[in-house]
């Protein structure tokens, strides 16, 4: 409730979430900031899996914050990760991978990895992009130096697109 009177997002495309009908689908979208994950769950009204790194889930100052989502660790240097992502996508779940795992510095997207791409060809359930604009110029993100140009709370959009025809 904090994040939309203060941000005061503007969000498209919630309808193609609908269309899953409570089924299992695949959330893929860029990693902005630290809010990117607060910003989904008061947003989409499914609960949501989230696909970590181990490494980042270890942190024990973390733990309190990771309580608040459901986790899915994952070790990107073992084969069997992929498997226990489908697994969950098997079980009927929403799963949202951030495929450049990692903020972005720049503002724009940086290096996307394919294990996103691997993950959704092994699951065959249904794909969708979001886009998320405006936090990486908030405290949350990593544009530090930009943040003396910027308004104190910029414009926020989330922007869900329609799945891709295959």
């Amino acid at each position: 409730m904090v994040i939309k009177l203060v941000y005061r997002p503007r969000v498209t495309g919630l309808e193609y979430l609908a269309a899953l009908e409570g089924g299992p689908g695949l959330l893929v979208a860029n990693h902005t900031s630290h809010l990117d994950a607060v910003l989904l769950v008061a947003f989409i009204s499914r609960r949501l899996t989230f696909a970590v790194d181990f490494k980042w889930t270890r942190a024990w100052w973390r733990q309190p914050l990771l309580r608040l989502f459901r986790v899915l660790s994952l070790n990107p240097d073992q084969s069997l990760t992929t498997r226990g992502l489908v697994e969950v996508l098997e079980r009927g779940e929403l799963v949202v991978i951030f495929p450049e795992c990692r903020l972005t510095i720049t503002g724009g997207l940086t290096k996307v990895y394919d294990g996103s791409g691997l993950i959704a060809a092994k699951s065959e359930v249904p794909i969708l992009l979001i886009i998320i604009d405006g936090p990486q110029f908030t405290r949350f993100g990593r544009l530090r130096d930009l943040l003396r140009y910027c308004p104190r709370y910029p414009k926020i959009s989330l922007t869900v697109l329609p799945p891709p025809v295959v």
